[in-house]
C-alpha cells in the first residue's frame, strides 16, 4: 500500500513537471510569432488622492512649506540667553519635522560672530535638524545718516538722558531701532523669504505650540502682522511722531490714496489727530509678518519721510511704534492677528493664554499676564474695541472663572515701567485724568472688573472651602 502511494506522488510530480513545461514553450513560442502583452494604460487609472492638510480650525491647509524663517539680532556677550531661547523655541514648536525653520543671525558691522558662538548656536540648532545661518549688517545699513546734525542730536541725549529715559543718551540702541524700522529686511539674508519670525535673547515661549504653524497660518489665512502684546509708547520718545503736521500725520495728509478704509489706525491713536496721544505699539520683541509689507512701494515712501525727519536720532523713536503705525494704516483690519494662544515672556512683560484649552499646553500663570493690567499700560481694550468686542463682559468672565470678589491696592506697574518720567504718570495724575473722562458709569464698572493679578495687595479670591485667600506675590 505504502509503494502504491509513492509511486502515485511520483507520477503526480511528473505531470505537473510535463504541464509548466509546455506553458513555458507555450509563451516563448507566442512571443517569436510576435505576440506582445497589452500595455497597461496608467492614464486611466486614478491616483490615490493626497490625504489633505486640516488645520485646528477644520479648514485645510496648503501643504507646501511657508518659505520663512527666525531673524535675530544679536551680540555675543548675549549667546547664553541667545541660546536658551532657541531652546525654548525648538521645544515648543520649531523641532517638529513639518517646521524645522532656520535661524538667521545677524551682528553689528564689522563684529562678525567668533567660531565659538557660530558652533554653539550650530549645535543646539542641528540638535533638532534645524539650520542656523550667520552674516553682518551691512555698514551703510547701520551708520548715522549725512542729514542728521550730531551736535543737536547729542544736545537731545543729554536731555533725555537727565530725564531718566530709558536708553536716552544710547547711540547703538537708536542705531538698532533705525536698522529694524527701515533695512533688516533688505539683508541679502531674507531674499527668498516670504515670512519672518523676529526673536530676541533671552525671550521665553512657555506654550506648546505643535498644534499649529504659525507660519502656515499667516499664509493660508492672508494674515500680513501678527502680534501677541501691545503696549502703549512712551510719550517722551515721540513727541513728534504722531501730532497735527509733523511726520507720520504729514505722509497720511498726503497719501491717501494709499490707505484702505477699512485699516486699523484707531487702534493706535485716537481719530482726532489735534493733540498728543500715547501711541499703542507691539512688543517689538516678538513679530510675525508677512515680509511684502515691508517690501511695498506704500511702506518704503512712509519710512523714507520718517527717516529723513530724523526722529530715530532726535528723539528716540522705536522700530516697534513705527512698525505698529504702518501696520495699522496700510493693512486692512483682517490682514492683522493677535495671537492669543501663544504664550510669550520678556521681563517684565508677560502674556499667558487664559483659555481652559491651552492650560495642558502652557507652562505659565495665567493670572500674570499683562493684558488687562489696570494703569492702562497695555492697549488690549483699544484692541478688542477694534474687533467690536466689549472687554468689560471679557474681565467679567475671567473674573467668574477665577472667583474673584473684590479689589485691593494695586502694588505697582512692573519692574522696568517708571524710569522714563513719562511713564512715571500712568498710574498717577494721568490715569486719574482719563478715568474722569469716562462716564460714571462705565468707570465704576471699570473699576469694579478688573483681573485679578500677581501684582495686586490684599484681592479677595475664594480658596476650595469657599474661604478668602490671599492674592500671590508678583513673580521675580
Amino acid at each position: 500500500m505504502l509503494l502504491r502511494t509513492k509511486v502515485a506522488i511520483l507520477c503526480i510530480a511528473c505531470l505537473v513537471v510535463l504541464w509548466l513545461n509546455w506553458l513555458r514553450g507555450d509563451a516563448l513560442e507566442n512571443t517569436e510569432s510576435g505576440y506582445k502583452p497589452p500595455k497597461l494604460d496608467l492614464s486611466k487609472l486614478n491616483p490615490l488622492p493626497k490625504r489633505p492638510i486640516i488645520g485646528s480650525d477644520g479648514t485645510r491647509l496648503d501643504s507646501r512649506k511657508p518659505r520663512a524663517a527666525f531673524v535675530m539680532l544679536a551680540r555675543e556677550v548675549e549667546l547664553d540667553a541667545l541660546l536658551k531661547t532657541i531652546r525654548e523655541v525648538q521645544m515648543a514648536f520649531n523641532g517638529e519635522k513639518h517646521a524645522r525653520y532656520p535661524y538667521i543671525l545677524l551682528s553689528d558691522p564689522g563684529l562678525p560672530f567668533s567660531p565659538w558662538f557660530r558652533s554653539k548656536v550650530k549645535a543646539v540648532a542641528s540638535s533638532a535638524g534645524v539650520e542656523a545661518r550667520f552674516a553682518e549688517i551691512p555698514k551703510e545699513h547701520w551708520d548715522i545718516p549725512s542729514w542728521i546734525d550730531q551736535t543737536r542730536m547729542y544736545e537731545g541725549f543729554k536731555k533725555m538722558k537727565a530725564g531718566g529715559m530709558l536708553y536716552g543718551d544710547s547711540l547703538s540702541y537708536r542705531k538698532m531701532c533705525r536698522y529694524q524700522s527701515g533695512f533688516f529686511w533688505r539683508h541679502p539674508m531674507l531674499d527668498n523669504l516670504d515670512y519672518y519670525w523676529r526673536l530676541e535673547p533671552g525671550v521665553k515661549y512657555p506654550c506648546d505650540m505643535r498644534r499649529r504653524d504659525p507660519f502656515r497660518f499667516m499664509r493660508d489665512n492672508g494674515k500680513k502682522y501678527g502680534f501677541v502684546i501691545t503696549i502703549k509708547e512712551s510719550p517722551g520718545t515721540i513727541k513728534t511722531l504722531w501730532v497735527s503736521s509733523t511726520a507720520a500725520t504729514e505722509w497720511i495728509n498726503t497719501h491717501k490714496h494709499l490707505i484702505p478704509a477699512d485699516n486699523s489706525l484707531r487702534f493706535v491713536a485716537k481719530p482726532h489727530m489735534n493733540a498728543y496721544n500715547k501711541v499703542s505699539r507691539s512688543v517689538p520683541h516678538f513679530e510675525i509678518a508677512d515680509l511684502s509689507l515691508w517690501r511695498s512701494q506704500a511702506y518704503q515712501s512712509f519710512w523714507a519721510h520718517l527717516d529723513a525727519a530724523g526722529g530715530t536720532f532726535y528723539e528716540r523713536w522705536g522700530d516697534a511704534p513705527v512698525h505698529s503705525i504702518a501696520a495699522s494704516m496700510l493693512l486692512n483690519r483682517n490682514e492683522i492677528h493677535y495671537f492669543e494662544d501663544i504664550g510669550y515672556f520678556h521681563n517684565p512683560i508677560h502674556h499667558c493664554p487664559r483659555s481652559r484649552k491651552d492650560a495642558a499646553r502652557c507652562a505659565c500663570d495665567p493670572h500674570q499676564s499683562f493684558d488687562y493690567d489696570k494703569f492702562g499700560i497695555s492697549c488690549q481694550r483699544e484692541w478688542d474695541a477694534l474687533q467690536g468686542i466689549n472687554s468689560t463682559d471679557v474681565i467679567l468672565r475671567i473674573n467668574e472663572a477665577e472667583g474673584i470678589r473684590g479689589w485691593g491696592e494695586y502694588a505697582g506697574a512692573p519692574d522696568g515701567w517708571g524710569q522714563d518720567e513719562d511713564v512715571k504718570t500712568l498710574g498717577g495724575k494721568e490715569s486719574k485724568q482719563a478715568e474722569k473722562s469716562q462716564t460714571a458709569p462705565a468707570a465704576a464698572a471699570a473699576a469694579a472688573v478688573q483681573p485679578w493679578s500677581g501684582g495686586l495687595k490684599g484681592d479677595v479670591r475664594l480658596d476650595d472651602e469657599g474661604k478668602p485667600m490671599k492674592a500671590k506675590p508678583l513673580r521675580p
